[in-house]
């Protein structure tokens, strides 16, 4: 999977000039391709009406730098003109800051980020991911891939990739069934801020010993964190604490660990009354959309022994489990508490003994 998600592209017209006039210059207009693998201010795969992103136009080959900045074209702001769709116009901020391309047909560069910032020092961009309860305003996506066009090119597409790196946990409860809701998952000892150099998109880590929390659903079933990308990592840890003081639950992180620039690395979590067991289930092109988790991401776990809660009332048992179905603890049958026979869990609502279901569901 490519680390591709939004174009981009450069049409040679404006719609503010006088088509009969042949001024010789050439604007530049942004337009937005296919972003199902980039987040924009609302995740997803839409843009929103007013989202910016910086652009610089840089004489061909040349590194970023205020003397290879070609026609003035300098962090200039460009805004999504009509959102909530995959594909966008793009204008300047400004009318009076719409890029042009050089007259002479001279090739140049396109660097471009988002979400927009100004003023910056120098040509670096700064993070700070210590609050993370709006994963759009932390998550940076950088392009450079537009190289050695002029005003004959044409369409120009600009392909962004993620600059940070995010870390997904899955979270189960096992022994004990202990509540997950309202769960804080925090990951401690990693950096929070940065600096991202705009010339090639690398991030540089500018403290350490911080602590994150992440953005965790209601369930407490899932969460996520955007990290700073970082190379051997000592002594980063996991810590997860239950609501009123049902438990509080570290683990730490392999040491040393790194975390890539644009990867996107998965954990399970099985949460139980005495602790935690979380094992890895992979790294991956960070292709996602950095949006706050979704409820319902997992099912609870259940051992036979444990009481079953009323789905009404988590506080309420109306069963013990007697049998489980499945490896992970989801599916399975139960002793009810109300003098019923039988009842039995899973995602189908239809009763074991309806036509058509034969023996225990296993869905």
């Amino acid at each position: 999977m490519l680390l591709v998600g939004s174009g981009l592209f450069f049409a040679s017209c404006d719609s503010d000039y006088d088509v009969g006039v042949d001024t010789g210059l050439v604007a530049v207009e942004f337009r937005s391709g296919n972003i199902s693998h980039t987040r924009t201010t609302n995740g997803g795969n839409e843009w929103i009406t007013g989202d910016q992103a910086g652009v610089f136009m840089v004489k061909q080959a040349q590194p970023l730098s205020a003397t290879t900045i070609a026609e003035g074209a300098d962090n200039i702001a460009y805004k999504a003109d009509n959102g909530s769709s995959a594909i966008s116009s793009f204008l300047p901020v400004s009318s009076a800051n719409t890029i042009y391309y050089p007259q002479n047909g001279d090739k140049v560069d396109f660097i471009a980020y988002y979400p927009y910032n100004s003023p910056l020092t120098g040509y670096t961009y700064p993070v700070d991911i210590s609050n993370q309860s709006t994963p759009a305003a932390i998550d940076v996506l950088y392009s450079n891939n537009a190289t050695s066009k002029n005003k004959n090119s044409g369409a120009v597409e600009l392909q962004f990739k993620h600059v940070l790196s995010k870390l997904s946990f899955t979270l189960t409860s096992g022994d004990g069934a202990p509540d997950l809701t309202s769960a804080t998952v925090q990951v401690t000892n990693i950096a929070t801020t940065a600096t991202i150099d705009l010339g090639d998109g690398s991030a540089t880590a500018t403290n350490s010993g911080q602590t994150v929390t992440a953005n965790t659903a209601t369930d407490g079933w899932s969460s996520s964190t955007i990290v700073i990308p970082q190379e051997n990592v000592t002594g980063a840890r996991l810590i997860i604490t239950l609501k009123a003081g049902a438990g509080k639950f570290e683990w730490n992180f392999p040491s040393p660990t790194t975390f890539q620039p644009g990867k996107e690395y998965s954990y399970l979590i099985t949460v139980s009354k005495t602790g935690i067991t979380v094992s890895s289930s992979g790294i991956a092109i960070w292709a996602g959309t950095g949006d706050a988790p979704t409820t319902g991401t997992a099912q609870r776990a259940y051992k036979v022994g444990d009481y079953y809660p009323d789905p009404a009332n988590s506080n309420t048992a109306i069963g013990v489990v007697f049998q489980i179905t499945d490896q992970g603890g989801a599916h399975g049958k139960i002793v009810s508490l109300d003098e019923k026979t039988e009842f039995s869990w899973g995602k189908s609502k239809r009763d074991e003994k309806s036509a058509g279901v034969a023996g225990i569901r296993d869905e």
